[in-house]
């Protein structure tokens, strides 16, 4: 989401993408295949397949090594993306033996595990979810790597025109049915080569994902796949060369060209959409949910019609008592246990929502002092923690991130949680509707009671919430072709009215325009709130001022802004107050010899989010040091009683996040920017 919300998009989006970009001839030599990631002209990504054939235990076997890397960004935020996957393969049966996978977003690092046996397909995954056993039918893809060549085969010289398979996926660990349209044949120029080529439409029945695909109509390789905006076609080496970082804002925002002035009071909303989502197979029956309504049409996940949202908030009537016990219920049960990212059974996370909830009156009390703990505790930032209990250790994360630790919690102490998925108002772009996730919990006879944590709508969430499903898959995206509100009520605003630009009075002092180190920020008001407005990243609300003269973003603690006055009480210049988040790695390469005892937790890599480079916190000098990216080494004085450590002749401050165990998982960098006010001539 971007000022209301940075949107949980990065890692879902991409896996989609990633997950069918790769294939070549099963019966090529070794060799090094390359596949472009485009988007808008601009070339953000590549694959590199290496093929190599392989002898083990008498058996020819052929080794597929893929490595891949994009450079995307969300409203302004740099996502950098990595992905190492070894694949081993029977060119005899035509089948996955085993797979590992590494998907690294730096402060997100997934690890899938695949062994194939016989019938059965064991997946492990290191974010929760354990090892999942998948029984495979005779007729299951277990690879890309065949797919296309099978496919090639069973339309070539054939006049069928639509055949499905079911494809093994590794991100959802399961099978997924697809339907293939051969819909044309055509020729088709890449690299510098010219192919005939077969052209099809491909439906994901599972997630709703369409796709268009090309495969060679000589020998079924894989050629060229479209899909959401981009495409993915066969290259060649100089592609590692020509990367760009591309806007995937298009996926995630819908523009309405309507300010609400007050979003947590909107209490009705009707809105005409064109969506083409993923992540759910969607029904006119799924989009008619309590507090929504649907009319209009689903074709194959385009859904064309009208919605009316009109959550009521749970007045708290009749709860059930906490602890709860609805184990014997079938249909919640899916919903009381751990799932993939959602680890409720970690000790950790089980002790934690203990300790948060001990001596609740009932389950409603607990739950709003579950919202209340991650709206305030875990900060925002993409990706963030990924699964709950990294978002825990981190303390940060974004949309996904809290709703999925919020879920943990509350099913740790046996209440029934969920992650849902889809789109919220938000006044970017002049407003607009962006993609979301939030949570609903089970409240006995109330039902399912929708809350969202990341805005702080700590027991409510207001009715621009449009709910796509239940967020089952990893691959997601919102995607709308175009949104139009026809009606809303949102306190005492109406639809025609515009949002109010009265300034008060308290606020004038520090409304204006400021010089910061790069560019001119302005302070305004938006929502009744004194707002931040930075350029090309986003407006951020922020909260009264407190005792200290600080004013804390709505969206994060992590940032604030204070203003200083001349002697008349004019405001002469703004000061930015952030935290930046770096989490330290895992496999840190530096040695902790000779260095005392109460500096070694400290020492190793803390690679920056979605940046190349990393810091690195060694001893000097007597003293912990930092090494900058970028060369220069910062010096630390002994930490405060905040635990802060400041920086020698420098205005930066330092702090670290342990874990429950003492073990330092995050390094936090508190920096101050002073951007003077521009007179107004």
């Amino acid at each position: 989401m971007k000022k209301r919300l940075k949107l949980c998009i990065g890692l879902a989006l991409s896996l989609f993408l990633w997950g069918n970009a790769s294939a070549c001839s099963a019966n090529a030599e070794s060799q090094k295949i390359y596949y472009a990631m485009e988007r808008n002209g601009v070339v953000y990504g590549y694959t590199e397949a290496i093929v190599t054939p392989v002898e083990e235990n008498g058996k020819q076997l052929i080794r597929l090594e893929e490595n891949v890397k994009s450079m995307s960004s969300l409203m302004g935020a740099q996502i950098n993306n990595t992905v190492k996957a070894e694949s081993l393969l029977d060119p005899a049966q035509k089948r996955l033996i085993s797979q590992e996978f590494l998907l690294d977003q730096v402060s997100v690092q997934l690890k899938i595990s695949i062994r194939i046996d016989g019938d059965k397909a064991s997946m492990t995954q290191n974010m929760g979810g354990g090892t999942k056993e998948v029984l495979l039918p005779k007729d299951a893809v277990l690879s890309d790597f065949y797919l296309h060549s099978r496919v090639w085969k069973d339309f070539t010289n054939s006049e069928i025109h639509q055949k499905q398979y079911k494809i093994l996926d590794s991100f959802d660990r399961e099978l997924q049915l697809h339907t293939f349209t051969k819909i044309k044949e055509e020729k088709i120029t890449l690299a510098g080569k010219t192919y005939d080529s077969i052209v099809f439409d491909v439906l994901n029945h599972e997630i709703g994902g369409k796709q268009q695909i090309w495969i060679n109509a000589q020998d079924g390789t894989f050629l060229q796949q479209k899909v959401l905006n981009s495409t993915i076609s066969l290259s060649d080496k100089s592609v590692k060369n020509k990367l760009k970082r591309v806007s995937i804002d298009d996926h995630i925002f819908a523009d309405v060209g309507v300010m609400i002035s007050d979003l947590m009071a909107i209490s009705f909303m009707k809105i005409k959409a064109n969506l083409n989502p993923l992540g759910n197979w969607i029904t006119t029956e799924s989009l008619n949910v309590a507090g929504q309504k649907f009319e209009g049409t689903v074709d194959k996940n385009h859904v064309q019609g009208i919605f009316e949202i009109s959550h009521k908030k749970f007045d708290g009537q009749n709860p059930p008592p906490f602890p709860p016990d609805f184990h014997g219920d079938p249909e919640l049960k899916p919903f009381l246990m751990p799932e993939d990212f959602i680890e409720s059974g970690d000790p950790v996370l089980i002790k934690k929502a203990r300790e948060l909830t001990s001596g609740a009156a009932n389950s409603w009390e607990a739950v709003k002092r579950l919202s209340q703990w991650v709206a305030e505790e875990i900060g925002y930032d993409i990706p963030g923690g990924g699964s709950a209990r990294n978002t825990y250790d981190l303390r940060a994360g974004e949309c996904g991130a809290h709703s999925r630790l919020f879920t943990a919690l509350c099913r740790a102490v046996g209440i029934p949680s969920r992650v849902v998925w889809g789109c919220i108002y938000v006044p970017n772009r002049g407003g607009s509707f962006g993609q979301h996730g939030w949570n609903e919990v089970y409240m006995g006879e109330a039902g399912w009671i929708p809350l969202d944590t990341t805005l702080r709508e700590i027991d409510f969430a207001d009715s621009s919430h449009i709910r796509l499903g239940i967020l089952t898959s990893k691959h997601i995206a919102f995607n709308p072709d175009n949104m139009e509100i026809l009606d809303f009520h949102a306190g005492s605003q109406r639809f025609g009215q515009a949002a109010s630009t009265t300034v008060p009075d308290e606020y004038k002092p520090y409304v204006g325009q400021y010089q910061g180190p790069d560019n001119v920020l302005t302070v305004l008001v938006q929502n009744n709130s004194l707002a931040l407005d930075i350029p090309e990243r986003m407006i951020f609300e922020l909260k009264e001022p407190e005792e200290d003269g600080f004013w804390y973003f709505k969206l994060t603690t992590d940032a604030a802004v204070s203003f200083e006055k001349d002697n008349n009480g004019t405001v002469t210049s703004m000061n930015i107050h952030s935290k930046a988040r770096i989490p330290k790695k895992a496999d840190s390469e530096e040695t902790t010899d000779n260095i005392p005892e109460q500096f070694r937790p400290y020492i190793g890599q803390y690679p920056v989010p979605m940046q190349e480079g990393e810091f690195t916190v060694i001893y000097s000098q007597n003293t912990l040091a930092v090494k900058h990216p970028a060369g220069r080494i910062l010096y630390l004085e002994e930490p405060d009683e905040q635990g802060q450590w400041a920086c020698r002749n420098r205005e930066e401050k330092i702090s670290f996040v342990k874990d429950d165990e003492g073990r330092v998982k995050v390094m936090i960098i508190h920096e101050q920017v002073r951007a003077p006010k521009i007179k107004e001539k």
